[in-house]
Parts: structure tokens; sequence; C-alpha cells
């Protein structure tokens, strides 16, 4: 019946919601597992740079970790390995760490996600963020409160097994490198990256890159 099928959409719908709020919930804890073994290794013991920094991102539709690192004595091809190699050690790094610390990395995401606005202009900034992409999930914080109390270690390892590990055929990574002048002899051979013109053009033919935000 017609009302049958409607009933199918929205459960089909409501639960990409929960998958695609798993996820987010996922590379967030991930990102707080992260933190400080990102800077401990590249700034503190291989001291490659000034700035370090990793964390999660949520832009134009699209959840990623970023990895950062930026130097006056390391050109950007020796940065890039340099945080290869890390993210080939990331396993490790999950599979190390107390399941009650990834608890408590996700229950101090809930309680930052829960808390309530002080002032009038950050409530009017979550609602701006809902708008201006159409997503109007005005109980994004909810959602995301409630997929938060689901991750443990196994979902953080099934993870990275799955989206991040060298070897996994879903894996996606996106490397950007920039020298600067002093720099500039070690990148000569290197081909020149042409700027679009057209940024909304760009990104309506990238099926990475989806019209609306996230679920």
């Amino acid at each position: 019946s017609k009302g049958g099928k409607g009933a199918d959409g929205v459960a089909a719908a409501e639960e990409a919601v929960r998958v695609a709020a798993l996820d987010g919930a996922i590379v967030e804890v991930l990102a707080a597992i992260l933190d400080q073994p990102y800077f401990d290794t590249l700034r503190t013991k291989q001291q490659l740079g000034y700035i370090v920094f990793s964390g999660a991102r949520a832009q134009e539709g699209v959840r990623s970790l970023v990895f950062i690192v930026q130097s006056a004595s390391y050109d950007s091809k020796y940065l890039l390995n340099a945080v290869a190699g890390f993210v080939d050690g990331i396993e490790a790094i999950i599979a190390n760490t107390p399941e009650k610390d990834i608890t408590g990395f996700a229950q101090g995401l809930i309680d930052k996600k829960l808390q309530k606005d002080k002032r009038l202009a950050q409530e009017l900034g979550r609602h701006w963020e809902e708008i201006l992409p159409g997503t109007f999930r005005w109980d994004r914080m909810q959602v995301e409160a409630a997929a938060l109390k689901k991750v443990d270690k196994a979902a953080v390892l099934d993870f990275f097994r799955r989206y991040m590990a060298p070897a996994s055929p879903e894996r996606r990574v996106l490397a950007m490198r920039v020298d600067g002048s002093a720099k500039g002899a070690s990148a000569q051979g290197e081909r020149e990256v042409a700027i679009p013109a057209d940024l909304r053009k760009l990104r309506g033919a990238m099926d990475l890159l989806p019209e609306r935000g996230f679920y």
C-alpha cells in the first residue's frame, strides 16, 4: 500500500541517520584517543614542527580525521611521510587504550553536546549550522549523544580497519602539501595544481561531497 511504502521510507531514513551518527561518533572518539599520541610522537619525540594538530572535522557533509604538522625545518614530503607512519600505527594505539578510557572519552563528548547553551549567540549559531546546508536536524546533539553511548573499543577498531587501514579498499585519503618559497627547490619538477574557478560546480560533480550536510 501507499501508506506502507511511506512507513518503510521513514524507517530507512531513520536507520540511515543512526548509522551516519554512529560513524560520526566513532570519528570523534578516535580523534580524542589520538590527540595526545599524535602530538607526543610528531612534536615531542620527532620534533618535526611547531604546529602539530589532529582532530575531527565536519565540513561539506563529510566527516573526517585531520592530521596537521607545520615545520620550518622539513619539507612537506618528509612531513607527509611522518604523518603516514603515524597513521599506520593507529591500530596499535587503539588496541592499547583501555576500554574505560574510551568510555571516558565518549562520556566527555556526551556531556559537552548536552550542555545547555550559555549565550543566545551559541543557540543561534547551532540553528544556522542546520539552516544554511538545509539539514534541519534540530535534535542533532541528542542524536549524536545517543550514538556516542554505543561506542566501544571494538567499534573503534572495526572503524579503523574498515576505513583507515592501509590495506582497506574503502580507505580514502586527501593529502595536501604546501612548501614555502625557501623550500621551492625541493618542489621542482612537480606538476602545478590548477585552482578551479567555480567551486560550487566542482562540488556538484563530486560524489564525495553531498549537496546537503550530515544526515
